[in-house]
């Protein structure tokens, strides 16, 4: 007898749950999909990462992937379910740089346990454990251990662990922009709570899973990089001998090629290639920015005596009628005696070319400046010119950038050498802000510590042409000398 249409896609069903159940990849295929309800294709990478972590330890394994390709999606979250599945015993530990980053890796496997028709046609036993935690913080699933550890919780790394025990233990993503760039100080400090507490969470048949994207040269990452002990898998979006991409499919070379051109070369070799940020390479190197730093000053709240001259530089958006690029405006008053610059006031914002222009004159009414430095590339002239129609007294001047800005000694580079002596206020004292923060005074210490490798340099631009406003101006009575920058801060 032949058997029927549905008779055979119930078998060919059938055939493919057991198949999950035995195979990581056929489940993650069987079980998963994308934003676009496709089934998940298994790339020939996603297979040898899952080949590498074996079901019985002891066992070490770092990966080293390039963004955007798949590496918590199928270590943290499909990898867990799977052996959940297969053993509901297991006692997992999700790392991340914050405890909240972790939380939502928990949650999402929170989201399928809950709702994922297909992940129950492979593990129908897997759900909440009734009177257990269910948060995405922690997860419990139905087991017969009275074990006091939560079959998966969520921690950040410098968090600390709550106890007990680990089976397997996933690093995502442990270090990060702030804690491997921002502060360098907290490098340590994340070395020493991964060997001196995470690492001893596992028992002597326990598995660690390092999954991540590089920062800098001398974070956790890269010396794990260099650990005899860890199985590394390391490869970038490029094949460094061929150039072939890693996941063509997704991110062919046009597609690598427009990234590129978009974040620039220096953050694609870092976040694509897996080139880590090394201090050598760095405009402002970190004991440029401990010279200027000061505690006693806020973000946003530093002081100035009202006789200090007053500057400003005006960074455009890309175009006056593009909302999603950036308008900088930078403040700054200058010490008459010490020539120390005080940022008074960073403005970025999204907006219309009226609304720059508002922008600009209220800023001068508040600080009455001695001239104002607005970048007037093609179109962005229209500003300086309206800005003078608006107000004849306004001290404005238009600057055209072009690679000028890169030159050692007229350009971003040089605020490095004063810098290096003091030259500028950095703001430290208060209350630090959330990381992740939007607001101009956390983009201008990101886009220091990161320049000439990160994203955006709107901030820089505009502090930029602030030092290019104090350096033209030539007070008429007050009895000082136009100034050169280095010369100001050299050595008597």
């Amino acid at each position: 007898m032949t058997p029927t249409t549905d008779q055979l896609q119930q078998l060919e069903t059938t055939v493919r749950i057991e198949l999950a159940r035995r195979d990581v990849n056929q489940f993650c295929e069987f079980a998963f999909r994308g934003p676009d309800n496709q089934a998940w294709v298994q790339q020939a990478f996603h297979r040898e990462w899952q080949a590498l972590l074996p079901l019985e330890g002891p066992a070490r394994l770092l990966i080293g992937a390039p963004r955007d390709s798949a590496k918590s999606s199928q270590m943290a979250v499909a990898r867990v379910l799977w052996e959940l599945g297969r053993n509901p015993e297991l006692r997992v530990k999700i790392v991340s740089a914050t405890e909240e980053l972790a939380g939502n890796l928990v949650a999402e496997m929170q989201r399928h346990i809950e709702r994922n028709p297909r992940l129950h046609l492979v593990f129908p036993q897997l759900r909440p454990q009734p009177k257990g935690p269910w948060t995405r913080g922690e997860l419990l699933v139905q087991r017969t251990s009275l074990a006091k550890d939560p079959s998966v919780s969520a921690h950040g790394v410098l968090g600390g662990g709550v106890g007990g025990r680990a089976d397997l233990v996933i690093f995502d993503d442990v270090c990060d922009y702030r804690n491997a760039v921002q502060q360098a100080g907290l490098r340590d400090q994340i070395k020493g709570a991964f060997y001196e507490t995470w690492v001893n969470f596992l028992g002597p048949t326990g598995r660690a899973v390092y999954i991540a994207t590089v920062w800098h040269q001398h974070d956790l990452t890269m010396e794990l990089k260099a650990h005899p002990e860890w199985l590394k898998w390391w490869r970038g979006a490029r094949d460094e001998v061929t150039g072939r991409p890693l996941w063509p499919d997704r991110w062919d070379e046009a597609a690598l090629a427009r990234r590129e051109g978009e974040i620039g070369v220096r953050t694609f070799a870092r976040q694509y290639l897996l080139r880590p940020v090394s201090d050598e390479e760095r405009t402002f190197p970190e004991d440029a920015l401990r010279a200027c730093e000061d505690e006693h000053f806020a973000a946003g709240h530093v002081q100035a005596p009202e006789d200090w001259p007053r500057y400003a530089g005006v960074d455009l958006a890309a175009s006056l009628g593009q909302k999603a690029s950036w308008t900088v405006m930078f403040s700054a008053a200058m010490d008459p005696e010490s020539r120390r610059r005080h940022p008074l006031e960073i403005i970025r914002k999204r907006q219309p070319f009226p609304a720059t222009i508002q922008m600009i004159l209220a800023q001068n009414r508040q600080h009455r400046y001695r001239l104002i430095y607005v970048e007037n590339n093609a179109f962005q002239q229209a500003v300086v010119d309206q800005l003078s129609a608006e107000d004849c007294s306004l001290p404005v001047k238009g600057h055209q950038t072009g690679a000028n800005k890169y030159d050692e000694g007229l350009g971003i580079p040089s605020l490095s050498a004063g810098m290096a002596k003091g030259s500028w206020l950095i703001p430290t004292g208060g209350q630090p802000h959330q990381a992740g923060c939007e607001c101009g005074w956390c983009a201008w210490r990101r886009e220091l510590e990161l320049h000439p490798h990160g994203e955006t340099s709107d901030v820089l631009m505009a502090m930029w042409l602030c030092e290019l406003a104090a350096r033209e101006w030539q007070p008429p009575s007050f009895g000082f000398e136009v100034w050169d920058l280095e010369a100001d801060f050299d050595d008597d």
